[in-house]
């Protein structure tokens, strides 16, 4: 499944949006469950599982789930002249060459994301009493993409600035700004993994609760100074879903495998 996001010339991105692996159970005709359940029933459990992985392999295949998108590719290829991209499994490092950028503030600026890391953009509205919506409405609601966290660190002589974002694939929205004096040399690793400054350390202010021009201001700050801008945005929701979806067929063809 793909879903068209706004670009930023006002064309359209296409995104990866997969119907969820464990859903597609559902998708199926009830006469294919039923073929499988019987087959279940009579072949050992492990030649069937061999079968359905078998099945979802082709389907992957089918629908070209393991190859990179052309605009994808293209964004990819852009950034990568003011990024290095680091990609370690599911985890996408990002460290900025500060040679190639217009910012005079000699920061390392880094980004880590993981392709999993989804948080849905659920519409809470409080109302329990409202249960019985549309079934198109809840459909609708089903294949809207879910934000992507990331994280961005700003460093400078032991000293450095933690922001924790989301990324829906249009626009980036800090979620917490922090900072820490780090004594490991780890090269901000551990703080890109964790996503968050040490427990020990003060965790910043509620950002939403800060004054709106000052949350404007380090919106403005980590686009402008820090790289962080729409195109980088985009990247994040898009490369998650690839990478999500590259991922998995890998995980069926090693569970394949395991067991043949």
């Amino acid at each position: 499944m793909t879903t068209n996001r706004p670009g930023l010339a006002g064309g359209s991105i296409r995104m990866f949006h997969a119907t969820p692996h464990w859903c597609k159970k559902q998708e199926r005709d009830d006469g294919e469950d039923d073929e499988y359940e019987e087959d279940a029933e009579e072949a050992p459990a492990k030649d069937v599982l061999l079968d359905m992985l078998e099945r979802e392999l082709a389907e992957e295949k089918m629908n070209e789930s393991s190859d990179m998108p052309d605009n994808l590719e293209e964004l990819k290829n852009k950034l990568s002249e003011d990024w290095k991209i680091v990609e370690t499994g599911a985890t996408i490092r990002m460290v900025r060459n500060n040679n190639n950028t217009d910012s005079s503030l000699n920061l390392k600026v880094q980004l880590s994301f993981h392709c999993q890391d989804v948080m849905d953009n659920d519409n809470e509205s409080g109302n329990q009493g409202e249960e019985d919506e549309d079934e198109e409405e809840q459909e609708d609601q089903e294949e809207e993409a879910g934000s992507i966290r990331f994280t961005v660190i700003a460093s400078k002589a032991g000293h450095t600035l933690v922001f924790s974002c989301l990324s829906d694939g249009e626009e980036v929205q800090i979620h917490t700004v922090s900072t820490t004096s780090s004594t490991n040399d780890d090269d901000g690793l551990s703080l890109l993994t964790n996503g968050a400054v040490p427990a020990q350390d003060y965790q910043g202010p509620e950002f939403g609760e800060l004054a709106d021009d000052l949350q404007m201001a380090f919106h403005e700050y980590l686009a402008r100074e820090l790289g962080i801008t729409e195109d980088v945005a985009a990247f994040i929701a898009m490369y998650s879903d690839f990478k999500e979806q590259e991922n998995y067929v890998k995980f069926l063809k090693q569970t394949k495998r395991i067991l043949s």
